[in-house]
């Protein structure tokens, strides 16, 4: 076992891919079982115990998308394992694509966004047909919910330690990038889930900070407080599902209306200084005429 803090980045990179290869070897073998025998139960557990491992050894290096796939496959097999008679080749046979599409992504080395909303696509219809053979529609949507909130509590810590990175250097390209990417994970979860204002500000938060990064440094800084407020904002969203509310909480429209106008002025502010910028020169080009003519 190794301490991530006392390695550099590339060598913690390494090491989670090694051992990630002979996990996805062991992932293979129990996926092969199961395929072949769907009920197995030793198979069942080993694959279960298998994804724990993947997903905990990701977690630990820092591979968060990966972590994220590898707890949602966890997430399945739980299911499977809490009830085998749910299980079938077909639904291994899936997992299997996504097992070999993992293996090639490991070698690689990253996980591209499109790839990620790909395979958690796949990964939450294979959960609904898990969930499909034993539950009733009002149990499916009640473990989907508590999935994605689990989920969206997670990514909304990894927000929120964004913008304080961002608050100690708001130039980091880095940091920006990654919560972009926590931003376009939670947005895509939401939307799934149904829970489609959540996703409306997430996605709208992820124009802000498109936008945000043509901005000088000092701007870049006072952009930040209205991110925060949208991060509390939905926050509370998921605090009031948690408890069987709806999503839209109080003055929900009133208080997206900061962002809004800072959105409008970002996007439109270039716009008008190159309209005044352009009346400008006409009015020198016509002061010039009137001195030439006199």
């Amino acid at each position: 076992m190794f301490t991530p803090a006392a390695t550099g980045p590339a060598e913690v990179k390494e090491i989670f891919k090694e051992d990630a290869q002979s996990l996805i070897v062991e992932l293979q073998r129990a996926n092969a079982s199961l395929i072949q025998n769907p009920h197995d139960e030793a198979a069942i557990y080993q694959m279960d115990q298998t994804l724990h491992a993947l997903k905990n050894a990701a977690k630990m290096t820092g591979q968060n998308d990966l972590a994220l796939i590898f707890g949602r496959m966890e997430e399945i097999m739980e299911d499977i394992k809490s009830d085998p008679s749910t299980n079938t080749e077909e639904i291994q046979k899936e997992l299997k694509t996504i097992i070999d599409e993992l293996d090639s992504i490991i070698i690689k080395g990253e996980v591209e966004e499109a790839e990620l909303d790909t395979l958690l696509l796949k990964l939450d219809a294979i959960l609904n047909k898990v969930l499909s053979v034993r539950k009733s529609e009002d149990e499916r949507t009640k473990r989907l919910r508590e999935l994605f909130l689990e989920e969206a509590n997670d990514l909304v810590e990894k927000i929120n330690n964004d913008l304080l990175e961002l608050e100690k250097v708001p130039e980091s390209s880095t940091v920006l990038a990654d919560l972009l990417r926590h931003l376009h994970t939670l947005k895509g979860g939401s939307l799934m889930a149904n829970f489609n204002k959540i996703g409306e500000v997430a996605h709208k938060l992820e124009d802000y900070f498109q936008l945000y990064r043509s901005q000088n440094a000092e701007t870049k800084l006072e952009l930040l407080p209205t991110a925060f407020t949208m991060i509390d904002l939905i926050s509370e969203m998921l605090r009031a599902i948690e408890i069987g509310k709806p999503e839209i909480v109080s003055n929900f429209t009133a208080r997206l209306a900061d962002m809004d106008n800072k959105l409008f002025f970002l996007k439109d502010f270039g716009l008008v200084v190159l309209v005044l910028m352009v009346m400008l020169l006409l009015s020198v080009r016509r002061c010039l005429r009137v001195r030439v003519i006199f």
